[in-house]
């Protein structure tokens, strides 16, 4: 097993492992890995717990192989093409709206200033989506739970606008 390889959980979602280590109390191997779905959150799993349900597959061509085959280093059956769930359809987005929300989502990620990414982010209210809530959301190190789309692009605001009004530049 090696890290920065993406698994499938057993309900099919993705995760990938960050790091790997041994348990101080009784020598068991563990694995640090992060779910790229929902919160992306972190856990700790011991290695053969982690191992028992995970498929590893290669985000890029969605083949997917067991772990034994990954350890050959011989790909399995691959599957039919999925989209992750992560990845927005790109059929349901016009190719303009697609550009300008890649630009602005860019644009989001360069500022250097609170203010800069809530103007951004005003711009962009009539091609939000989940993905890009998500994108900007874990740039900001927030989270915004899942629901309506309208919902947690207002969330968002506020969050930005409550970090805005707390987090100051003075040195502490």
């Amino acid at each position: 097993m090696e890290n920065n390889i993406f698994y499938r959980d057993q309900e099919g979602r993705p995760v990938q492992v960050l790091s790997q280590a041994v348990m101080k109390e009784n020598g068991r191997a563990v694995v640090l890995y992060q779910e790229l779905f929902g919160s992306y959150a972190r856990k700790v799993e011991y290695r053969e717990c982690f191992l028992d349900g995970m498929r590893v597959f290669d985000p890029e061509t969605e083949r997917v192989k067991t772990d034994q085959a990954s350890e050959r280093g011989n790909w399995a059956e691959t599957k039919e093409r999925q989209i992750p769930e992560w990845i927005p359809d790109a059929a349901d987005i016009p190719e303009p709206a697609q550009n300008a929300a890649q630009e602005l989502l860019m644009a989001f990620l360069d500022a250097q200033t609170h203010g800069e990414k809530l103007e951004i982010l005003s711009q962009m209210k009539d091609c939000v989506t989940d993905y890009l809530i998500d994108t900007m959301a874990l740039s900001l190190d927030m989270e915004i739970p899942q629901g309506v789309l309208e919902d947690r692009y207002q969330k968002l605001i506020r969050s930005l606008r409550t970090v805005m009004k707390y987090e100051t530049n003075r040195l502490r």
